[in-house]
């Protein structure tokens, strides 16, 4: 009765391990993905400031 009750336990624990072990590696390859994204929108707008518009020439009159 013990190895029977023993072994379902595991049957459930194992399971429930590898569960939160998936979570956790979800949650920090999220954050390390949200980071991408933020330092990706950095490189945008310092590249769209870097960029100044053409001098126009004033067309004689």
């Amino acid at each position: 009765m013990a190895v029977f009750l023993c072994s379902i336990s595991l049957l459930f624990c194992i399971p429930l391990y590898l569960l939160y072990q998936i979570k956790k590696q979800a949650i920090h390859i999220t954050k390390r993905v949200l980071l991408l994204m933020s330092q990706i929108e950095h490189i945008f707008v310092a590249d769209s400031l870097l960029q100044t518009p053409e001098p126009r020439l004033m067309p004689i009159s």
